[in-house]
């Protein structure tokens, strides 16, 4: 069983990602917009790929905290 949650806590809510390097990545832009949005509201650092080859290209040449990946990508899931 779940606690429950303390709803004026969770509003007070602050994010910070200013210090993570995030890799997004998405077969669908729209997608990948409100991600960079959501994240440039909370300092963070987001690279964006449109298919798997450009994030594998990408991990290579950076570190990454955190990497979000659509489960079923064109070409390579």
């Amino acid at each position: 069983v779940a606690a429950p949650v303390d709803q004026e806590a969770a509003s007070n809510l602050e994010l910070d990602f200013s210090t993570f390097k995030i890799l997004a990545v998405d077969d669908v832009p729209d997608s990948l917009k409100v991600l960079k949005i959501l994240f440039d509201e909370h300092g963070g650092k987001i690279d964006l790929a449109e298919s798997a080859q450009e994030a594998l290209d990408l991990v290579h040449r950076n570190d990454y905290d955190l990497i979000l990946m659509d489960m079923q990508m064109p070409g390579m899931d």
